[in-house]
């Protein structure tokens, strides 16, 4: 009997320590993520919208998120594929748009939902391209403000980014953006800038992997100072001539013949060719500010014009037919040489510049490097690259190992 009034006691005991061990249903269950894709919208063409997943819950680790934005199977458009909680969507057509959210926790376990957008006409649209519409807003950072006269007018910068798979390919209206400073319209659809003709205020302007063949619309462009027109169609530079405040200019990718047009630019400090035809670059001569100079793969024959730049410190002229290098002496300053893939035999030239820290003579026909060990400029931590090269038994039995006690990176 005794005994009896202790049960009591120890089955309280028991439930106590049960309810403090076990984890309750809301615990065990706080693992499971939850998506949520955000509130249905409505937008107008020439708009974006925003997918806010920012509410989904990802489960018990704070550290761990991973989700999938993705159109629906049955959209009538195609868009990228978003990873960001908060991304932007922008809208050229009608029509109605399903988005599903996908989030991940730790463990795999998944959770979905699905947003709606419904695109309708615009009632606003100002540039006859409804993307330039897009882009105005994405720039400003608001989806649907209305675009008005002074806005345009007050723009000084305008950019797009790949917030939907349609491309710009008219730039009908840019005209009015009449104090536009910078334009960066890269990866579109563009065959004719006309319209940027008049935007005399332009300082930067980046169009690269377009379709632009003419560049006249450049040629009033007085304050123009960084200029991209990679991977375009462009063989005569022509419009360039008159942009003498130009510092940067990238023309990379393209059929280039013409650089006469260029002997004027003469504040140039970085200019950038691959893959032109250049049978000649004496119009490169009077360039004596350039610092940086690409001339990869353009069909350079000789490159005495190079003479008088002796400011040059990086010069690329990779994958031509040069074999005679002797006018490279001159530049002292210089610190990186791309050489590879060339006719070179003599590399005397090199052994008295004081700064080169990087050297890429590799694929030319050298045999002798002992310029290069004359070379005390050459030490710690440059890079020389000698590879492909039919080098001699004293070059590479002797020379390389005096370079490498030198602490200087050899490969060959």
């Amino acid at each position: 009997m005794k005994a009896s009034k202790y049960i009591p006691v120890l089955f309280l005991f028991i439930c106590i320590f049960y309810l403090i061990s076990c984890p309750d249903s809301d615990e065990i269950e706080s693992n499971i993520p939850i998506a949520r894709a955000g509130e249905d919208d409505t937008v107008q063409v020439g708009m974006y919208a925003i997918l806010d997943g920012s509410e989904s819950y990802f489960g018990k680790n704070p550290y761990y998120q991973s989700l999938r934005w993705k159109s629906d199977e049955n959209n009538s458009h195609e868009f990228p594929m978003f990873v960001l909680l908060k991304s932007q969507v922008g809208f050229v057509t009608e029509g109605v748009f399903n988005f599903i959210l996908t989030v991940y926790n730790s463990e795999g376990i998944s959770d979905s939902d699905t947003v709606t957008i419904t695109v309708v006409p615009r009632t606003d649209g100002f540039f006859k391209d409804p993307c330039l519409d897009v882009a105005v807003r994405f720039t400003l950072d608001n989806p649907t403000i209305p675009i008005t006269d002074e806005i345009i007018s007050s723009l000084d910068t305008l950019y797009y980014a790949s917030i939907m798979r349609d491309k710009i390919s008219t730039l009908e209206g840019l005209e009015k953006c009449v104090n536009l400073k910078i334009l960066a319209l890269l990866s579109q659809n563009i065959y004719t800038i006309d319209q940027i003709s008049s935007l005399t205020n332009l300082e930067e302007v980046a169009l690269n992997d377009n379709y632009i063949s003419d560049l006249t619309p450049f040629e009033n462009l007085y304050k123009m100072k960084h200029l991209e027109l990679i991977n375009n169609n462009i063989s005569d530079t022509k419009g360039l001539e008159n942009l003498t405040e130009l510092e940067c200019l990238f023309l990379l990718s393209n059929p280039i013949e013409n650089i006469a047009p260029m002997q004027n630019l003469i504040n140039l400090t970085d200019l950038y060719f691959y893959g032109a035809n250049l049978s000649e670059i004496t119009s490169l001569s009077g360039l004596t500010n350039l610092e940086v100079l690409w001339l990869a793969k353009c069909s350079v024959p000789e490159i005495n014009s190079l003479k008088s730049l002796m400011n040059l410190k990086i010069l690329n002229i990779r994958l031509n037919n040069i074999s005679d290098i002797s006018i490279l002496s001159e530049l002292l300053k210089c610190e990186r040489f791309y050489l590879s893939n060339n006719l070179i035999e003599d590399i005397t030239p090199l052994s008295n510049l004081p700064e080169i820290n990087f050297l890429d003579l590799a694929d030319n026909k050298i045999t002798d490097i002992k310029p290069l060990v004359d070379n005390s400029g050459i030490g710690k931590g440059d890079l020389v690259i000698l590879s492909d090269n039919p080098l001699n038994d004293v070059s590479i039995n002797s020379y390389i190992p005096l370079l490498i006690s030198r602490e200087v990176n050899v490969l060959y």
